[in-house]
């Protein structure tokens, strides 16, 4: 009989300790992400090399981010980072950064490639495939042309690409070409 009665106050005892709001300081301290929002800083890297690459950064926090050209704004914990990144035709490119205030600003400089007269060239594309078809570039400079039916010439600088081709009715088909702008580049579906 004693039982009958020591189980329901046990589990009585159970919820009422479970009952009621939980204290907001208890809450906010366990919490780590409270933490990390209110611990971290606006970093803008601006990114001027005309290119799309992995960011790493290692710091206070490890850092692996795909950039755009152009300007974006992560969030970061404050301190010192060691970045690398693999641009301006795949060269490894390496830095320090100190994010000590919000908007700090990490600018990824200019490919020289891109700077020098005379660096670009016209490619000939002959696109027998009987349909548009898309070429995408990633080497001294990045590309994304879209090209219909016949012959085509486009503009870039000169050297060594890794390419992906998309057509055919949806086939892919990727690569490395040194583009010199001597000779025509044909595709056609198989």
């Amino acid at each position: 009989m004693k039982i009958k009665i020591v189980i329901p106050l046990i589990i009585l005892a159970m919820l009422l300790s479970g009952w009621g709001p939980a204290s907001t300081e208890a809450s906010s301290a366990s919490d780590p992400t409270l933490q990390t929002q209110t611990g971290t800083l606006q970093l803008i890297v601006n990114n001027k090399t005309g290119e799309k690459f992995n960011l790493v950064m290692k710091g206070p926090a490890t850092y692996n981010w795909n950039i755009q050209a152009g300007k974006q704004t992560f969030s970061v914990l404050p301190g010192k980072y060691k970045y690398s990144y693999k641009a301006c035709g795949g060269t490894e490119k390496k830095g320090t950064v100190e994010v000590k205030k919000n908007n700090h600003t990490l600018v990824l400089a200019v490919c020289k490639q891109q700077n020098k007269a005379g660096g670009t060239v016209n490619v000939v594309i002959q696109n027998n495939t009987s349909g548009s078809m898309t070429l995408v570039l990633t080497g001294p400079g990045s590309y994304r042309f879209t090209l219909g039916t016949g012959k085509q010439t486009i503009n870039v600088i000169k050297g060594t690409y890794q390419y992906t081709a998309y057509g055919c009715g949806g086939a892919s088909s990727s690569g490395t070409k040194k583009l010199s702008g001597k000779s025509v580049w044909t595709w056609w579906c198989s």
